[in-house]
């Protein structure tokens, strides 16, 4: 199979899935929580599935037969004569509680779709689309208070919103020096978030001094930053590798379109709101650095990352919120028994598991909120090789408090991922046609 084919059918795999990426962000929810009421939503946990089932742990992960688009330098690993494909799917249930209400949601998404091949000894080339954010709740309250429900009546409050940011990444990675590896990656961020506001009164007196009201604001957001990764192999033989690496993203302002409409329901002044402004939301700078040690059977890995949130965006003093620099701890790892024992499959599985510790990046009423991640996972081979394989995985965490007007949110995310090593003489140059 010639490279430029292959390269040809992969480019319009990725424009389907991201097509329909983008059509399942704008047609209905990717995620549910009511944390997402503000910001740009929730941040995905990146990394294939096998990554994410063990903590999330991947910055210093590096390997000739799977992928890691977190650190552009792990591409440098890629095998000659290989092709990397990987897609995952991902299923969620969220269970949010306040101190007297409950609820549940669940969704269905595509959760990533990636491919890496090498363009040279010691260099790989890496393309890959995830998400990188989503935005999903539904609110609804009843005004309680006496004075409204007495001169005005019942007054019901309903919001929505839908949406968040998929990230395309493109970058290579190449070892330099002898077990140093560099990599780059320019990442773009393209997303929609809409967010629907209604008010509905049922007037006491039976005449309509008081109108309902709706309306409606959508955030349009793209902007392109660059990504940089670094990996160091400090041991590396037959038995045991041992890995460092570092990544680095600058932040800076996002290109934000932001649209409100506001119809009036006065049937004697039908006016029409409809403003364009930028709300100047800004990504924040991120560092992370990461450990890995595999030994033949076995592999232990553990990431940290900062972001500097609170130095980036203004905080919402009437909405009683502000961002806050986040921290994020992660470690897992992997057991196979016997990767090359053909007599027993069970034996050739590998079992992963992982914890993961994070901030969310605002602070709400005054209170920090956090989540406690515990994950789980299995690769199934779908060779006797072991090289392409059949991932599985369960996320189950914990995040916020039904204190001070919180809420909490309990999920259990199941995802599935597909890894695909293909072999191809790409860089052979035949004597005979």
């Amino acid at each position: 199979m010639q490279l430029k084919k292959i390269l040809n059918s992969l480019l319009g795999t990725m424009i389907l899935f991201s097509a329909i990426s983008v059509s399942a962000q704008e047609n209905g929810l990717s995620a549910y929580s009511l944390y997402t009421f503000y910001g740009i939503g929730d941040i995905a946990t990146q990394g294939p599935t096998y990554l994410r089932s063990m903590g999330g742990a991947s910055v210093a992960f590096r390997s000739p037969n799977m992928l890691n688009y977190t650190n552009p330098a792990a591409y440098s690993a890629v095998a000659r004569n290989t092709f990397l494909f990987n897609v995952g799917l991902e299923q969620q249930n969220y269970y949010v509680k306040s101190a007297d209400k409950s609820t549940a949601f669940n969704t269905f998404n595509l959760r990533n779709i990636a491919f890496e091949f090498p363009v040279a000894a010691k260099m790989g080339v890496g393309i890959s689309i995830a998400p990188y954010s989503d935005v999903g709740y539904r609110l609804s309250v009843e005004d309680t208070d006496p004075n409204v429900v007495g001169n005005i009546g019942n007054v019901n409050y309903r919001y929505y919103g839908e949406g968040g940011l998929s990230q395309i990444k493109a970058g290579f990675g190449w070892e330099i020096f002898n077990n140093f590896s560099i990599g780059a990656h320019l990442v773009f961020y393209r997303g929609y978030i809409s967010r629907v506001f209604s008010t509905t009164i049922n007037n006491i007196t039976g005449v309509p001094y008081y109108y309902n009201a709706s309306g409606e604001q959508n955030e349009e957001i793209s902007s392109l930053f660059g990504e940089f990764g670094v990996q160091y192999m400090m041991i590396d033989n037959t038995q045991t590798k041992f890995t460092i690496g570092a990544t680095y993203h600058p932040g800076g302002k996002m290109h934000n379109k932001s649209y409100r409409y506001m119809p009036s329901s006065s049937m004697e002044n039908d006016t029409l709101i409809y403003s364009t402004y930028n709300m100047g939301f800004e990504l924040p700078t991120t560092w992370s650095v990461g450990l890995n040690f595999k030994k033949r059977r076995y592999m232990l890995a553990a990431d940290y990352e900062f972001k500097d949130w609170g130095k980036r965006n203004k905080d919402d003093v009437t909405e009683q919120r502000e961002f806050r620099d986040t921290n994020s701890f992660k470690v897992g790892g992997e057991y196979t028994p016997s990767a090359g024992d053909v007599r027993s499959f069970l034996k050739r599985l590998t079992y992963r598991a992982g914890f993961r510790y994070s901030d969310y990046y605002m602070r709400i009423y005054g209170q920090d909120i956090n989540e406690k991640v515990i994950t789980l996972g299995v690769g199934i081979p779908m060779r006797n090789t072991n090289l392409s394989n059949l991932n599985l995985g369960v996320e189950m965490g914990q995040r916020g408090q039904t204190s001070h007007g919180l809420y909490k949110d309990t999920f259990v995310k199941f995802s599935v991922g597909m890894n695909f090593f293909g072999e191809d003489y790409w860089f052979v140059k035949f004597k005979y046609d």
